[in-house]
């Protein structure tokens, strides 16, 4: 029986080496959704790094819901040019939302407490989360002074339901974490 060939060590042009290496990548930008602290609102961040070698960006997208869920999906991506990240990524998000420039601690400070807090209520962030924090390299959460606040009114969970929620094992998590008169619940708009 012949044996198999031991497996090739990654190179750093195997297709996942820029995420280790994006992390030193100088920021290029940091955007946040203008009505991230509102109540009804989901935080929108795009936090983008661009080599210095190729002019590549590499890109994470994080839409956290600072009421319930905690990053509700996260994704990270790689651009081969600023053009190829406006036309991809940036302006898409931007035809979505407003938003501003903003301090990388600040996100980072939105993260920890979305993926905290969610956490207390049985929640977990999205898969692609650790992967798209990577992005967040050099942010001190600690040292931002915006207030980022958890919860809904009087401090009990909020969930908004959108469009293809696991509503009922949501609703299910959130009884079993705080009672079934622990939170509010605001179904999706039809």
């Amino acid at each position: 029986m012949a044996r198999k060939p031991a497996p090739r060590p990654s190179s750093p042009s195997a297709p996942t080496s820029w995420l280790y290496q994006a992390p030193q990548w100088q920021l290029y930008e940091v955007l946040l959704s203008l009505a991230w602290a509102d109540e009804d609102e989901l935080a929108t961040m795009l936090v983008a790094r661009q080599s210095p070698r190729s002019g590549k960006i590499a890109a994470a997208s994080f839409l956290v819901d600072l009421r319930c869920l905690g990053v509700r999906t996260a994704f990270v991506r790689i651009c081969k040019s600023a053009t190829d990240y406006e036309r991809r990524l940036r302006e898409p998000l931007l035809a979505e939302t407003y938003m501003q420039p903003a301090e990388l601690d600040l996100v980072a400070r939105i993260l920890q407490v979305g993926v905290e807090y969610a956490a207390t209520l049985g929640f977990s962030p999205d898969p692609e989360y650790e992967q798209a924090r990577l992005l967040l390299a050099g942010a001190d959460p600690a040292a931002c002074t915006v207030p980022v606040v958890a919860g809904g009114r009087h401090g009990r969970p909020r969930y908004r339901a959108r469009p293809n929620d696991p509503v009922e094992r949501i609703l299910a998590t959130l009884t079993r974490t705080v009672g079934a008169d622990g939170f509010e619940y605001v179904p999706a708009k039809a």
